[in-house]
């Protein structure tokens, strides 16, 4: 059940040639179904549950304009940009706190708690003393939330903060060329394929310090300085542990930016009195090229914040249980050619 509001502006100048279009929007979705896991001694692995009040605000905003038009040459411009907002309301009668998805760790698992939002991530991290220090045995190797008695925390939200879109027209005389560029800006995103991979030692990031020499810096337990070297194996494999990844080790910014479509098309000149009205060739990519892709989040001493390699917009599953956890997805780049003839 869906309770919804929305008010907008439209706006028109210089004989249509730019617009403004303004959206704001707030729902309350009730009773929505969402599966969770259940404990392997109830014989069941999921159930499905009615959550209580999920609530989303947010504006939408639209401008256009056509810098140019004439007989030979038109230059049309789009951009659009969206903003949303979620925050779980209420569940179900006794229930604060749900985790979706099976009980598997893939580096992190979504979760919906009372007061959080919808997509929020809960995931181990590098234990830190109270003055914010990383924790590091007396061997140098980092110590892990759990070893610490901590339990896996917020890390970030798999929504973005913004949505954007920018799409350029262009028509000379017979041939047309279409651009578009469009990205989302916040976010974060775990990567399981790259734990499961520095496991193996097979990432790029796993080449320095395979002969030893790297000091992680940090303290221990009790406050003191820790000097002592480890190699990438140690470090790697105590933080991947393959599938069961300490998530913060593995988690990116989902900040990107990329050319998603480019085409370019040609319409034939025809004879007037042909049977063939019109026809039109063109060439059409799609995920063509990166702009701009984030970074992890966490700073690791010796290697630093590394970039993100993958597409974020892949992740495990695309209903409620697995977003924002990637695992070897990848994603594609298509190449066509089309034909379109009317008579």
């Amino acid at each position: 059940i869906v309770k919804s509001f929305e008010a907008g502006l439209h706006a028109k100048f210089v004989n249509n040639r730019y617009s403004a279009k303004f959206t704001y929007y707030k729902s309350n979705s009730t009773n929505q179904l969402l599966q969770i896991a259940l404990p392997e001694a109830t014989g069941y692995n999921n159930q499905y549950i009615n959550a209580g009040d999920i609530q989303n605000s947010g504006v939408e905003i639209i401008l256009s304009a056509s810098p140019v038009i004439s007989n030979d040459f038109d230059w049309n411009i789009d951009f659009n940009v969206s903003f949303n907002n979620n925050e779980v309301k209420e569940l179900s009668d006794g229930l604060e706190i749900v985790y979706l998805g099976s009980f598997a760790d893939w580096g992190g698992r979504p979760q919906i708690a009372v007061g959080g939002s919808y997509g929020d991530l809960v995931a181990s991290k590098w234990a830190r003393n109270e003055n914010g220090e990383f924790l590091v045995t007396d061997q140098g190797l980092p110590i892990l939330s759990g070893a610490v008695g901590e339990q896996p925390s917020l890390i970030g939200n798999f929504n973005p903060d913004a949505i954007l879109g920018l799409t350029n027209s262009f028509r000379y005389k017979n041939f047309s060329v279409r651009l578009l560029i469009d990205g989302r800006s916040g976010g974060v995103i775990i990567s399981g394929t790259e734990a499961n991979l520095a496991h193996s030692g097979i990432t790029e990031s796993t080449l320095p310090y395979r002969d030893g020499g790297w000091v992680l810096g940090g303290v221990n337990t009790n406050g003191e300085a820790v000097n002592a070297e480890i190699d990438a194996q140690q470090f790697w494999q105590t933080v991947s542990n393959k599938r069961s990844a300490t998530g913060e080790f593995f988690t990116y910014d989902a900040t990107n930016f990329r050319v998603r479509e480019l085409s370019v098309g040609y319409s034939l000149p025809l004879a007037k009195n042909l049977f063939i009205k019109s026809a039109r060739v063109s060439f059409v990519a799609r995920n063509v090229l990166w702009l701009y892709r984030g970074e992890s989040i966490l700073d690791i001493p010796g290697v630093g914040k590394r970039k993100m390699w993958f597409d974020p917009d892949v992740s495990i599953g695309h209903l409620n249980g697995f977003q924002g956890i990637e695992y070897g997805m990848p994603s594609t780049r298509s190449v066509g050619f089309n034909i379109n003839l009317s008579f």
